[in-house]
């Protein structure tokens, strides 16, 4: 079970634009949409005990990713979490996750809560030292009827500890 750090942050449309419109980073981003369905009981059990499930489709490959609390702070994130592949929009659970001890019977009462609908824009960055994942997310969270616009940059490190780049270069990444 890998942690994951990331950072995310919110930003105002117009931002986001400036951002695609400027030099900052260097070569063409992965552009692709994708599609987040996330699933929880009619109780929030899983939010409850700092949980999160989703089932996340780029094209036709679908990943399963299971989430816990882990440290935050100001947008900073560093969590444990559990990836595989799925064939279906439906969860996957056995013990390769803590999900159905934590929830036992109630496990079955896992449904899909609100979707995220988005277009990434993804590029990577690469110092000596780590390799940074840069993505824009621009897109809609969608509950029943209910729809709101999501425009945010999240930062996730990929591989180092991320002190000090001597060297970065951006290259396009392809997931």
């Amino acid at each position: 079970m890998p942690n994951e750090i990331e950072l995310k942050l919110e930003l105002m449309r117009e931002a986001a634009a400036k951002l695609i419109g400027s030099d900052l980073l260097a070569g063409d981003p992965a552009v692709f949409q994708q599609r987040s369905v996330y699933f929880d009981t009619p109780e929030c059990r899983l939010s409850a005990a700092g949980f999160s499930l989703r089932i996340r489709q780029v094209g036709d490959r679908r990943i399963q990713t299971a989430k816990a609390i882990g440290f935050s702070a100001a947008g900073l994130f560093a969590r444990p979490e559990w990836e595989r592949d799925v064939d279906v929009d439906r969860p996957l659970l056995d013990d390769s996750t803590p999900i159905p001890m934590l929830l036992g019977i109630k496990v079955r009462d896992l449904a899909p809560v609100f979707a995220v609908e988005i277009e990434r824009r993804c590029w990577n960055i690469i110092t000596d030292e780590a390799a940074i994942e840069l993505v824009l997310d621009r897109g809609e969270v969608v509950a029943g009827e209910r729809r709101t616009s999501i425009c945010e940059i999240e930062l996730e490190l990929k591989r180092g500890s991320g002190s000090s780049p001597r060297r970065i270069e951006t290259q396009t990444s392809t997931n």
